[in-house]
């Protein structure tokens, strides 16, 4: 698994990669819905100067991407027949060591995403509108609760542990 700054040639995958992942765990949102996001996050979040997208590439294929601003992780998709086998946390590890992140959004209805951010040690700090795609649902405002160095600890030593 090998992950690097996104191109504008990654764009298509990553937004296949988007609408596979999010019509596979966020079953609340209607086609409409999904293919509206898939709109604005290539219009709004890719290619832009104040967002960096990175993939996670196995095999030559694009497999994963994630979108942050700052300090915060905005998007983190992976293609479903990868859940599971550590992609996510591995490319959380990369930015907790590379870019410091302390805060994470995720649909207040998406347990599955919920479930992996706070093993990870974020906490729901607050529910906010959906700042993304304005659309109906919350969205859970996620801070880390230990420091990105710690975080990143902990991942590996649960990989170790494995």
């Amino acid at each position: 698994m090998k992950i690097r700054k996104a191109t504008s040639k990654d764009f298509k995958d990553m937004l296949n990669i988007w609408k596979e992942c999010i019509s596979t765990i966020c079953e609340f949102l209607t086609t409409s819905e999904i293919n509206k996001e898939v709109e604005i996050l290539e219009q709004k979040y890719f290619d832009t100067p104040e967002t960096k997208c990175f993939v996670q590439v196995v095999d030559d294929k694009n497999v994963g991407f994630v979108c942050i601003r700052d300090k915060e992780l905005l998007f983190s998709p992976v293609l479903p027949s990868f859940f599971g086998k550590g992609l996510g946390e591995a490319m959380v590890k990369y930015l907790f060591e590379n870019h410091d992140i302390d805060t994470a959004y995720v649909y207040c209805s998406d347990m599955h995403s919920l479930a992996f951010y706070t093993a990870l040690g974020f906490i729901i700090d607050d529910r906010i509108d959906d700042i993304f795609f304005d659309n109906r649902y919350k969205l859970n405002r996620l801070k880390l609760s230990i420091s990105p160095k710690e975080a990143a600890e902990r991942i590996a030593a649960k990989k170790k542990s494995s």
